[in-house]
């Protein structure tokens, strides 16, 4: 943290870096913001004796509620858009909504492997031609603390993200071969 008397600056995480600022309108925020990319990019930097300049992308958020969401979400659209300085607005919302839903959805997937909510379903394969059932596919479904069943469609595109689809992929083989064994399904 390092601060002088209209700015603090903190180290959130890694090499993410937040700037606070009061007492400066915007346009005087976004001039500084812009002085200070120039210089660090112009600076040569040396670590263990290999130097080296930086890329710095600047996100930028107006609300103190939601600040670090909201400016690492300009951040982000500042890459995508190759800019060097992005300012979180509304269109920018429904990022922050589907972001909001993610974290929903992470959060019950985390507790449902903590909590033996990963629940395999047994679909039949039927031969078309005998109308027999072959063998059976087994499908994840996950239940969360308030006993409602989350789709696929809506968690896997998370999982993958959040990297523990492998984690519940491993909890339902493991449950659907102990189910398999039990009820003679081969």
């Amino acid at each position: 943290k390092r601060e002088n008397k209209f700015a603090k600056v903190y180290r959130i995480r890694g090499d993410r870096f937040g700037l606070l600022v009061t007492d400066v309108s915007e346009g005087e925020f976004i001039s500084m913001v812009k002085r200070v990319i120039a210089r660090l990019e112009q600076q040569d930097f040396e670590v263990g004796g290999i130097k080296f300049k930086l890329d710095v992308v600047a996100g930028i958020s107006r609300n103190r509620e939601q600040l670090i969401i909201e400016a690492e979400i300009a951040e982000q659209e500042a890459k995508k858009r190759n800019m060097d300085i992005y300012v979180f607005d509304m269109d920018l919302g429904g990022l922050y909504k589907e972001l909001q839903k993610n974290i929903t959805i992470a959060t019950k997937l985390k507790d449902a492997l903590s909590n033996d909510g990963v629940i395999p379903v047994f679909q039949p394969i039927v031969n078309l031609k005998t109308g027999e059932v072959e063998e059976y596919e087994a499908i994840m479904r996950v239940i969360d603390d308030e006993g409602n069943f989350l789709m696929p469609g809506e968690f896997l595109h998370v999982a993958k993200k959040i990297s523990i689809y492998s984690k519940l992929s491993k909890k339902l083989i493991e449950k659907a071969l102990i189910t398999a064994k039990e009820k003679g399904i081969k």
